[in-house]
């Protein structure tokens, strides 16, 4: 295990966040030209090692339970109740936290607290006397939870804390228009609100619209006390260890090529007017964490091998750090070069397929017959016969389930869920606990996926 000293002066040196790029393939022949050549580019998060706290940020985090009195009749109001706890347990000294309910239209409110043993013991009773609302608040909720959380900040004034809301509920309210035509510019997007839909008959889109504009994520979690232990644990565990508060990625194209287009989900992006120049930006990218983003380049014949630079700074709890210049680069054979030099690279074919299957799933009706042919062209395009088989199985794991809901007919969970987690590559659960780490490090969480479906956000 590595010292303090060690772990300190690895902070130091600013190898927190790393970039790579990764070509569509090796070469490109002189006499060839491409409108749109793929180009992977991957930040990865540092993990945390050899020491249980980093240096790192105070985390406040606003806990909204939004559970009506149905819920309770059947004794789900105690299992919250309980998974909450570990949250309380997994939270660090430096960390504070709020808990937020309705009685009515009335807000009953803890401010935040510090996670002193004192302070622990006052917010348990707090989550014991949590009981059951006759109607939902949920604008409400986000806007007393935003300012909860503004307050706070203002009195650590000077101290670089990180803001966060926990929306916790179930409802079934399927009134998503008129929430959007009513109360868009008025849910802030200054804190995220990390959502977590209840039971099978939650409305989804509800919840991944507040996460959407919000920029949080969206969990789907069943009534059963281990899962959703496992659940806020594995959002606890990511929240209290951010590698980078802010991410910035820069593009240079060079000569002979151009910047087409930038794909990145939920994440924003710009190309300058004349295509030489492209960013992309990254909020609280967690240790272990590791997101795909795919440039689009046109480039033009040649003997040009050098088609553009990466790069860009990011921000840490202690500085400000470059993140090292990675130049991309393809050979310009003259004549035909060996078929291995054009073969698609695996990683990038994966992140290709998950980008067809994403967009696929957003534009397709809910019909099982659809998706079963959109996952079939997938398969046996180019990207398909390039991407690793376990990358073909777990997708196909996913399809099949999402399959199962739209042949039920069910408010679809497990399907909006998984487009959330896939918009922001971060992990959340699904309701199920299949194991995947399509965006976390190999070996990252490997206790917690023993227990939840790791592909978050994959």
């Amino acid at each position: 295990a590595s010292s303090w000293s060690e772990c300190m002066s690895s902070w130091m040196r600013g190898d927190l966040v790393k970039l790579e790029a990764f070509t569509k393939c090796e070469a490109i022949p002189r006499a060839k030209t491409c409108s749109e050549f793929p180009v992977m580019l991957r930040i990865t998060g540092e993990q945390w090692r050899g020491v249980e706290e980093m240096p790192r940020a105070g985390v406040d985090v606003v806990v909204v339970v939004e559970v009506d009195w149905f819920m309770v009749r059947q004794g789900r109001m105690d299992i919250i109740k309980e998974a909450l706890m570990i949250v309380i347990d997994k939270l660090g000294p430096n960390d504070r936290l709020s808990i937020l309910s309705f009685e009515d239209n009335v807000p009953r409110i803890m401010k935040l607290t510090f996670m002193s043993d004192r302070g622990r013991d006052a917010l348990k009773f707090m989550v014991n006397e949590l009981s059951a609302n006759h109607s939902y608040n949920i604008v409400a909720a986000l806007q007393v939870g935003a300012e909860i959380l503004r307050d706070g900040q203002a009195e650590e004034a000077g101290d670089s804390r990180i803001g966060c809301i926990m929306f916790v509920s179930d409802s079934s309210d399927t009134r998503i228009r008129k929430i959007r035509n009513r109360y868009n510019d008025v849910i802030t997007k200054e804190f995220p609100a990390y959502v977590f839909g209840m039971g099978e008959q939650h409305h989804p889109e509800v919840m991944k619209y507040i996460a959407d504009m919000t920029g949080g994520t969206c969990s789907f979690v069943d009534y059963d006390l281990n899962e959703m232990r496992d659940a806020f644990e594995l959002f606890i565990s990511g929240l209290t260890k951010i590698a980078a508060t802010s991410i910035k990625i820069t593009l240079r194209a060079h000569e002979g090529a151009s910047i087409s287009s930038i794909y990145s989900r939920g994440f924003y992006n710009r190309v300058s007017s004349d295509r030489r120049s492209g960013e992309i930006h990254v909020d609280n990218m967690y240790a272990g964490e590791r997101k795909n983003f795919i440039a689009y380049l046109s480039v033009a014949g040649g003997n040009k091998e050098k088609l553009m630079t990466a790069g860009g700074r990011y921000r840490s709890f202690m500085a400000h750090q470059k993140l090292a210049d990675t130049d991309v680069l393809v050979l310009r054979p003259g004549s035909a070069c060996s078929p291995g030099k054009n073969t698609i690279h695996p990683q990038v074919a994966a992140e290709l397929v998950r980008i067809g299957l994403w967009n696929g799933l957003l534009e397709i009706g809910r019909s099982a017959y659809e998706l079963e042919e959109l996952w079939v062209g997938i398969k046996r395009s180019e990207e398909g016969g390039g991407a690793a088989k376990e990358t073909l199985l777990e997708l196909g794991q996913d399809v099949a389930e999402i399959k199962r809901e739209f042949a039920v007919s069910l408010p679809p969970p497990y399907f909006i869920s998984w487009l959330n987690c896939h918009e922001w590559q971060r992990a959340t659960t699904k309701g199920t606990r299949r194991v995947s780490g399509a965006f976390t490090v190999p070996g990252q969480h490997e206790d917690e996926d023993a227990k939840v479906d790791n592909r978050g956000h994959d």
